[in-house]
């Protein structure tokens, strides 16, 4: 999957480029303008792809325009998840707005027309579940989402879980009386999720992309709009947003899936927007031709991060079989670059704790490929050398055999496992899945078609091909841009950065010597323990074993993940093993 959207401004890694690595992704296959017609045109993500959809899955359309997917789970059995996305999020505010898509989430639990103010929680409590803004809902740039995890799936509970969701959707009484209640909630979450790497973010997604509205609409928004938005604003905002052709629910869940789409007719097939539809967020562009730039932040809060980025403008492509695998390469060769990085990490004379290497599609907006160092005030021009030093090199000498190989097999090993737990996937899960690609306007397909795509051509791969694919990222982008954050002032320190920069490029990398493939260095875990106890609980299933050495080994086979080995191990007393005058030691451990 190709990372097109920032999720929550407070969920965001503090790193742009720090991507999962998957297998069943992929240098970007230019967009025809077939293709990009074919994506606008189509409902559901599969009508633009030459990708099958999970089977299992069913999609549906109501005549208002309503999207729905149906998916039949019963793992945990008898529960269900509904998930309802709003296509708007914090990008599609006006200035006067900022914030208030955010704010709308809270005022979901203040009062529609059939449930009076503060009802709506009580009425959830009542089933076991619990409910409330920011916790069962979340708002980020280009979406709105409420999720419901119902322990039940008796008709009682399944229809009150879609009747408070239509509730939700069109029948906010937005009172006056209860937003200015609201007000100083917010504004109270403001300051609570104002932490350093929010601050970071905004300062460095502002470097990127200054001409884009990015840093601007962060979800919470902006504390004078919060405090003095009038409910008029709330409701323009509402009618606009909140939209059936702006809404795809989600359910999934061990009911009969025949029986949910007839439900969701009848709880949203009569709802009609009020009013003219939102319009499409004008985000901004970038500019791909900048020079040479570097920035500073400084925040007594922020670790030592060095960033180097290369910034470009994306623009949108179908999730197909090509880009898929032409992600795939992309992913491979960060994950080499990310992998070099972790063994200089571990060297006795480091200069720097962590790095990684990434690259991410936001918005169709902008592309950004970036090194990113994480280090120690002190060792930040030396850190930036490593970052600097290590993208260099894989650009000019490519990748071994044996670092490719070692990708493939973790991605392949990924992929196996998740085909082998296919069956027991939770339906929280899934429903977070789908929905999750409506936003990314990515095919849901099987773990299973996702290995077989893969072993089809993974055997094709060669380390040439992911050298190139890894050189295009930072191809026809300019700069690059570098950015540094510290909790201490240096001086001229935007100067400092660019020299420190100049300094290591000037200095020559070599390839990387290729070691060839080790092997796996544990083999051998000595003689065996003795077993001095062997005792069953038959009713629990539960086998317990004493070794000689008093450690005690707790057996229960279980059916509820397929092909998955879970172990945890508990040593010593806790908390209680410490001493009381070395408070905080636990932690350190």
């Amino acid at each position: 999957m190709i990372v097109r959207r920032l999720v929550s401004s407070w969920a965001l890694a503090l790193s742009l480029g720090a991507l999962a690595a998957c297998g069943d992704q992929g240098p970007p296959a230019a967009a025809s303008a077939a293709s990009e017609t074919a994506l606008a045109n189509s409902v559901w993500p599969h009508d633009a792809s030459d990708l099958a959809p999970d089977p299992a899955v069913i999609y549906g359309q109501l005549d208002n325009g309503m999207r729905y997917i149906i998916m039949e789970n019963d793992t945990p059995t008898e529960t269900a998840a509904l998930r309802m996305r709003i296509d708007a999020g914090s990008l599609s505010e006006s200035e006067d707005q900022r914030g208030l898509s955010h704010f709308l989430e809270h005022m979901a639990f203040n009062g529609s027309t059939n449930v009076p103010e503060g009802e709506m929680i009580k009425i959830l409590e009542r089933f076991g579940l619990a409910f409330g803004p920011d916790t069962n809902a979340f708002t980020s740039f280009d979406q709105i989402q409420y999720q419901l995890d119902l322990p039940s799936v008796d008709d009682e509970l399944i229809e009150t879980g879609l009747f408070l969701m239509r509730e939700t959707a069109s029948n906010l009484t937005l009172d006056a009386e209860a937003i200015d209640k609201e007000r100083g909630i917010i504004a109270s979450e403001e300051r609570l999720r104002n932490s350093f790497g929010l601050r970071r973010f905004v300062d460095l997604i502002g470097f990127l992309a200054p001409d884009t509205t990015l840093a601007k609409r962060l979800p919470i928004g902006d504390l004078e709009v919060i405090a003095t938005a009038p409910p008029e604003r709330f409701r323009d905002i509402y009618e606009a947003a909140y939209r059936p052709e702006s809404t795809t629910l989600v359910a999934v869940g061990d009911f009969d899936a025949a029986d949910m789409a007839g439900r969701i007719d009848a709880a949203f097939g009569d709802w009609q927007g009020v009013g003219a539809p939102g319009t499409p967020p004008v985000i901004g562009t970038v500019n791909p031709s900048r020079p040479l730039e570097a920035a500073f932040f400084h925040d007594p809060d922020v670790p030592t991060f060095v960033t180097i980025n290369a910034v470009k403008p994306a623009e949108p492509k179908p999730d197909t079989l090509a880009n898929r695998r032409a992600s795939l390469l992309r992913t491979l060769g960060n994950g080499i670059v990310s992998r070099r990085f972790a063994s200089l990490s571990r060297a006795p004379d480091a200069v720097f704790l962590n790095a990684g290497a990434g690259q991410a599609n936001y918005f169709d907006i902008l592309e950004i490929a970036s090194i990113d160092v994480t280090t120690t005030p002190e060792n930040w021009q030396a850190a930036l050398a490593i970052g600097e030093q290590e993208l260099r090199r894989a650009i000019d000498h490519g990748f071994s055999e044996a670092e490719l190989k070692e990708q493939i097999a973790n991605l392949r090993t990924g992929l196996k496992t998740a085909a082998e737990r296919a069956a027991t996937r939770k339906s929280t899960g899934l429903a977070n899945s789908l929905a999750n690609a409506i936003n990314e306007n990515d095919v849901f397909t099987t773990p299973a078609s996702s290995l077989e795509r893969f072993e089809s051509y993974a055997d094709e791969i060669t380390p040439d091909m992911v050298h190139a694919a890894f050189k295009a990222q930072w191809a026809d982008a300019g700069g690059p841009l570098i950015h540094l954050s510290n909790n201490t002032v240096i001086p001229d320190a935007e100067a400092q950065t660019l020299e420190a920069y100049a300094a290591s490029a000037a200095t020559p990398v070599a390839p990387l010597e290729d070691t060839g493939n080790a092997g796996f260095a544990y083999t051998d875990f000595g003689p065996p323990g003795t077993v001095v106890s062997d005792e069953r609980i038959d009713d629990l299933n539960i086998r317990t074993l004493i070794f000689e050495n008093k450690v005690r080994l707790n057996l229960k086979p279980t059916d509820f993940e397929d092909g998955v080995i879970r172990i945890s191990v508990r040593i010593g007393g806790g908390q209680l093993e410490f001493p009381q005058e070395l408070d905080g030691l636990s932690t350190f451990m």
